[in-house]
Parts: C-alpha cells; sequence; structure tokens
C-alpha cells in the first residue's frame, strides 16, 4: 500500500510511516474533529495533516492547498491508516484460522 502524498511547491511530501502513537492521534483527532466550530475546521485539519508529513507545517498547507483538497487529503490518510490497521485484523485473522485448521 502506497503511503499518501501531499504536493506542495512541487514538492512531494510523503506520509510518515505510521507508528503505533500516530494511530492514537488520528484516532483522537477523528472524534475531536466532529466537534470542531465551522471557523476552526480548515486549520486544524491542516494541523493534523501537517503532523503526519515531515518537514510540511500547518501554514504551508494552508497557503497551498485549494479548499477541497483538505477534506480529500484528510480522507486519504484517514483511509490509509484505516486500511493497514484493518488489513492487518484480516491478517491476523486467516493466520488464526489457518493455524487452527491446520490443529
Amino acid at each position: 500500500m502506497k503511503l499518501p502524498i501531499i504536493e506542495v511547491d512541487g514538492v512531494k511530501y510523503e506520509m510518515r510511516r505510521p507508528k503505533a502513537n500516530m494511530w492514537a492521534d488520528f484516532a483522537k483527532f477523528d472524534e475531536e474533529r466532529k466537534n470542531l466550530p465551522v471557523t476552526e475546521y480548515v486549520d486544524k485539519v491542516c494541523e493534523f495533516l501537517a503532523s503526519q508529513f515531515d518537514g510540511l507545517t500547518k501554514d504551508a498547507l494552508l497557503d497551498n492547498l485549494y479548499l477541497e483538497e483538505v477534506q480529500k487529503k484528510y480522507f486519504e490518510c484517514a483511509g490509509f491508516l484505516w486500511n493497514l490497521l484493518t488489513g492487518k485484523f484480516e491478517e491476523l485473522e486467516k493466520n488464526s484460522e489457518s493455524a487452527a485448521a491446520t490443529d
């Protein structure tokens, strides 16, 4: 699975390979995101996105992403994280089913 990419001023930034603490940060933000005031929404989503990419800042994203790209990039990163987590669960289930079948 390819890591999400954000391009700013012709430079491509690749999302950091997720570690366990990135999942916790995402899950917490995703819950808080639902209650953000509209006036803070884009700012906070850009702040979160910047935290997932080395070398990116919230201000760089605010200055360079088009409005419609903010939500799109957020859901791309969120989907990537969910797929990593649920894919691992599916893999564990398949492995446990295979192990049970051989016992």
